[in-house]
């Protein structure tokens, strides 16, 4: 197979990972919007977080899906996690979700991060910049030593319009917060 052909299919996966995203928001206000600070309840009634995690996961494998096989509903309910591993260059990635973004991050969320962290990248998507019990939370492990960001939907949105690639976003998203003390909120890509 020639890299043409190697390049249209990861083209076609990424495309599809994108579409299958948009296709979960409620309206197309609500979608186009800029500044997204949180899907409302009708967009994550939708599954808008395992097609977020979907997302990352095809634009950090080179192109390659997880399946819907790879994800977990884990902690009652409360998140996500995607069992198989990605990459993201040389960089192991765990990949978690929030579910339900008012109530706190429950004990085997804790426990799954701190199984991952020795060897892995964390990556949690959050569905609103409001979900401070959750934000908080990334922050304190963050501070604690546990390489965890956020994936807040102005990213999300930023990789699925293909205005930034994945590891921009995870080398903006560390100098926001490692290098500039940024909060979580504040280190959204809608704010650069």
């Amino acid at each position: 197979m020639d890299s043409g052909a190697i390049d249209a299919t990861r083209q076609g996966r990424l495309l599809a990972a994108s579409a299958a995203y948009w296709k979960c928001y409620a309206s197309g206000d609500e979608a186009r919007a800029q500044d997204l600070r949180a899907w409302s309840p009708d967009t994550m009634a939708n599954d808008i977080v395992p097609r977020a995690l979907a997302l990352v996961a095809a634009h950090s494998n080179g192109g390659r899906q997880g399946s819907a096989n790879d994800l977990e509903l884990r902690g009652s309910g409360q998140y996500w996690r995607m069992m198989a591993k990605k990459r993201l260059g040389g960089i192991r990635l765990s990949l978690m979700g929030v579910r339900e973004p008012d109530m706190g991050p429950c004990q085997q969320f804790l426990s799954d991060v701190s199984e991952a962290a020795s060897t892995d990248l964390i990556m949690c998507v959050v569905p609103s910049s409001y979900a401070d019990a959750w934000l908080s939370a990334v922050s304190a492990l963050r501070r604690d030593g546990v390489p965890i960001l956020s994936l807040l939907p102005a990213d999300l949105n930023a990789i699925a319009e293909g205005r930034v690639a994945l590891l921009e976003i995870v080398e903006f998203k560390l100098y926001r917060v490692l290098s500039e003390g940024r909060s979580e909120q504040r280190s959204q890509y809608f704010f650069f």
